[in-house]
């Protein structure tokens, strides 16, 4: 039997779920046998406290698929390799493993952030991991102000260490700044730490993670030039690379960021 002490009153102006009626629990008895499962609300409630911990700022509140607007207008053979983006996107997320990450590399505006936050968010809030979004100044300022001078390194804070060791790691904007070599040491051991523990990032940046011209997009440069060799040959090896196409600034048709 489950005892009384376990329900709990729900607030007058809660909104009650109607299959637990506020207590979270579904109660069954099979033959004299009583068990106890967690109810949906409860899941659900798990899911939105994970994803708001993650840090997402909120103009990405809505980002979702269906909310990624591919306008056919710009050019047909460009909004079919957005569709392609778009379905290979959906396909990390269904299929996603521990020791695979996923980089989003193109010009401003086409979306990187808005698809990024969305494979984020699906695996964030229903898989039950932990996730942590992060823009790539915040991340510097971050390691700056735990900078030890006399030592030459940077004092480990437990904001640093939950994005070293959160089971999800998003990276927004990567190498928007060039770093002193210091900081790129961080960097480097940032992602080589998760690397070494399977624990994926996702990463969004103007910069090419191939030293070469494409012909699928059009980038500030190399990422290379701008956080370091070893860092971004990490990030090849972790991470499926998918180039954004170059058709204009979406940011200015819609939503998409």
């Amino acid at each position: 039997m489950y005892k009384s002490e376990q329900i709990q009153e729900v607030p007058n102006n809660a909104k009650v779920c109607p299959l637990c009626r506020g207590v979270e629990w579904i109660f069954t008895d099979t033959d004299g046998i009583s068990a106890a499962d967690r109810c949906q609300c409860f899941k659900e409630k798990l899911s939105a406290n994970r994803v708001a911990k993650a840090n997402i700022p909120t103009k990405y509140a809505g980002a979702t698929f269906d909310s990624f607007l591919v306008h056919e207008d710009v050019d047909p053979a460009m909004a079919e390799f957005m569709r392609g983006i778009i379905m290979s996107v959906k396909t990390f997320v269904r299929n996603f493993k521990s020791d695979r990450g996923l980089l989003l590399y193109g010009p401003n505006g086409t979306g990187k952030t808005h698809l990024a936050v969305t494979a984020f968010r699906e695996l964030v809030g229903p898989s039950g991991k932990d996730g942590r979004f992060i823009n790539y100044q915040a991340l510097l300022r971050m390691i700056k102000a735990g900078y030890d001078k006399p030592f030459g390194r940077i004092e480990r804070t437990a904001e640093y260490d939950a994005l070293e060791n959160c089971d999800i790691l998003l990276l927004d904007d990567l190498g928007s700044n060039r770093v002193t070599d210091w900081v790129e040491d961080t960097i480097t051991d940032l992602i080589a730490q998760r690397y070494d523990n399977q624990r994926p990032l996702i990463v969004t940046t103007n910069y090419s993670p191939i030293n070469g011209p494409t012909s699928k997009t059009v980038t500030l440069g190399y990422l290379g030039d701008r956080i370091g060799e070893r860092a971004t040959s990490r990030l090849r090896q972790m991470c499926t690379a998918l180039p954004m196409p170059n058709s204009g600034d979406y940011r200015s048709r819609n939503h998409n960021r």
